[in-house]
């Protein structure tokens, strides 16, 4: 008898582990500019991690950003390094980098674990400006959410 092909589920999925324990883990799916987007989040205790994929689940190019206070002025300075898959997509550095910046900008003592993010875009999707800032705010809604679940544990 053959088995049937697993296939991604399509609805949310909201995983709440025990108190003591971690990561807290949000999975979602989303149409951003008509291109099924499927985006996991990750919170652990020393980082987080993200993935953003409009190509059936797989995670691209795996980048770290990195946050540290200047030691010449106030301001941070972000280190972006490509883990795996394409070391020379600068968009992607860009999209690590913003989404960090963000996630600064809303922790009320301004820092911020290494976040991972790996990221799979199809064809030009994500290229454009507004295709970017759909990307980077529902990574960032999804990442209030996760903030909020693990914060309630």
């Amino acid at each position: 008898m053959a088995q049937n092909p697993i296939t991604p589920a399509t609805k949310n999925i909201t995983a709440r582990p025990q108190p003591g324990s971690l990561p807290t883990t949000l999975v979602r799916s989303f149409l951003i500019d008509n291109v099924h987007t499927d985006l996991l989040l990750q919170l652990f205790s020393d980082q987080i991690l993200i993935i953003v994929t409009q190509l059936s689940g797989r995670p691209g190019t795996i980048l770290r950003c990195t946050v540290e206070d200047s030691p010449m002025d106030e301001k941070k300075m972000f280190h972006v390094d490509a883990l795996l898959g394409k070391r020379d997509d600068s968009l992607l550095e860009v999209y690590v980098r913003r989404i960090t910046e963000r996630i600064v900008q809303l922790s009320e003592d301004r820092v911020c674990p290494p976040i991972v993010l790996g990221m799979a875009l199809k064809g030009d999707s994500g290229k454009e400006p507004a295709s970017f800032t759909k990307i980077v705010d529902t990574v960032l809604n999804i990442y209030g959410e996760g903030i909020g679940v693990a914060s309630s544990l």
